[in-house]
């Protein structure tokens, strides 16, 4: 392979991985120095490329990306296609992701990864740490399409404008329609009521709520169906709200906030309704030392299994995400249609939300059952 064709393919791979959406293309002199050839040849690998339309130049003698593939050259890898023309680059998409890894965000990686690579296209993850992280701002500008999983947090003013601006957004695990996006939401908060109504249906009256994750509007939401669901049902319980701090895990936050209540003497519920997996887990873990039998003596339930809630010993009982593929493939459908705008309602969702009862299901103790189950029948 000659020289300026090894540069070529390079460049053609960087571009298909995304790796030009973060960082600006090289100028030839640059890109000489980075695959140690002579400029020349690098200006002849260039040239190609511009040719070929994988690159433009602007005015100010600047290279970029370009993002004008001919409709329906949606598997473009830079091979010729029918006629001996090449086809243009595959599209980016970038999934915008906090940089805390969790079963979750693996989970709508590989949803999205998968559909991409139906059509040709390429998934880029990029991770960010807060609102206004400069690897968020830059992102926003770099890919044909963006999935955003947002961070807890107030949005600045200014970063949402940004947000607003950015072509093919879609917000994925919240639901931020009233704002404009569209949205993915695999869990609408009010079928958290269904995990509630299982527990009080074995007898439980007192329903506690256990929380380890940092505010945001999905947190919020799950906290406040736990308080709307007690009110209508005239039922009690208690919320262990321990949003986890920079120097540790939700899954040790939620161990040490359930053990303290045990040893404060103040674990006095028979159900407790977990906002997230890693919260079950801690709070199974502190269950155990004190000699409490998760799903015997205390029933454990979640809102999210996130894939792992039936290998946990108890298993636990949890609201179990829907197959997220159709609402992806939707979007991307939009996405390939470029300037058609976005038509239907912004929000998608599901019309229900499986609720898969596991070993950590119990009913409650004799005296506390009857007196729940009575209450709860008078209510419903």
């Amino acid at each position: 392979m000659k020289k300026y064709s090894h540069v070529v393919a390079l460049l053609r791979t960087r571009i298909a991985q995304g790796d030009y959406a973060l960082t600006n293309f090289p100028a030839e002199r640059q890109l000489a120095l980075e695959t140690g050839v002579s400029y020349m040849t690098a200006r002849r690998a260039v040239k190609e490329l511009l040719n070929d339309g994988w690159i433009v130049r602007r005015p100010n003698g600047r290279l970029e990306i370009s993002r004008k593939n001919v409709p329906g050259a949606n598997k473009g890898n830079g091979k010729a296609n029918g006629n001996g023309s090449p086809l243009p680059p595959p599209r980016q998409i970038a999934l915008l992701a906090p940089t805390y890894s969790s079963p979750n965000v693996e989970g709508w990686r590989i949803a999205l990864d998968a559909a991409v690579r139906k059509r040709g296209w390429t998934l880029r993850p990029v991770l960010y740490v807060h609102w206004d992280d400069p690897t968020l701002l830059d992102a926003l500008k770099g890919f044909d399409a963006s999935f955003l999983i947002p961070v807890s947090g107030a949005i600045p003013p200014r970063v949402l404008q940004r947000l607003k601006e950015t072509p093919r957004l879609v917000v994925v695990d919240d639901d931020w329609s009233d704002r404009g996006f569209v949205s993915i939401q695999l869990f609408p908060p009010v079928f958290v009521q269904r995990l509630l109504d299982h527990f009080a249906a074995l007898g439980h009256a007192r329903i506690g709520c256990l929380n380890t994750q940092p505010h945001d509007d999905v947190i919020r939401e799950r906290i406040g169906q736990w308080k709307i669901w007690n009110a209508a049902h005239e039922l009690t319980g208690r919320l262990w709200d321990a949003p986890v701090p920079v120097q540790t895990t939700p899954f040790q936050a939620a161990y040490t906030a359930v053990r303290q209540a045990i040893k404060a003497k103040q674990f006095d519920v028979t159900a407790l309704l977990c906002t997230t997996a890693p919260a079950a887990v801690g709070a199974m873990r502190a269950l155990s030392d004190c000699k409490i039998r998760p799903g015997r003596d205390v029933a454990i339930g979640v809102v999210n299994g996130e894939g792992y809630a039936q290998l946990l010993m108890p298993s636990v009982t949890a609201l179990e995400p829907t197959d997220p593929a159709p609402y992806v493939t939707t979007c991307l459908d939009w996405v390939a249609q470029r300037e058609t705008p976005w038509a239907g309602p912004l929000l998608l969702q599901p019309k229900t939300v499986p609720l898969i009862v596991r070993e950590s299901s119990c009913p409650a103790k004799t005296g506390a059952r009857k007196s729940a189950t009575r209450k709860f029948a008078a209510n419903v």
